[in-house]
């Protein structure tokens, strides 16, 4: 009986940790997420809608931050794309939106 249970422990860790690596981790590329960026940190703009090269631009940046975030919050959410990328507002007619 102790024996059995003992062969089995590799396969009870292995099963767990195939499940901690599900259930922790989010995608952060879904289709229907929702973008934003801010110049400064300070001002968000909703740009899920607007067009890359025409509204906004994700420039190489040597800082380690990220262009676009999945809540208007650089701390509290998750980066979306490639890092060391900042972001430049082109369309001066979004409006920033409310926190």
């Amino acid at each position: 009986m102790m024996n059995t249970i003992k062969n089995r422990v590799p396969l009870l860790v292995f099963i767990l940790t195939v499940f901690a690596a599900f259930a922790f981790n989010m995608p952060n590329n879904s289709p229907f997420q929702n973008e934003f960026g801010s110049p400064d940190g300070s001002e968000w703009y909703d740009v899920t809608s607007a067009q890359l090269g025409q509204d906004y631009l994700c420039v190489e940046d040597e800082e380690a931050q990220h262009c676009t975030y999945d809540q208007p919050s650089s701390t509290m959410s998750n980066p979306i794309g490639d890092i060391e990328r900042r972001f430049v507002l082109l369309n001066e007619d979004l409006e920033p939106i409310e926190l």
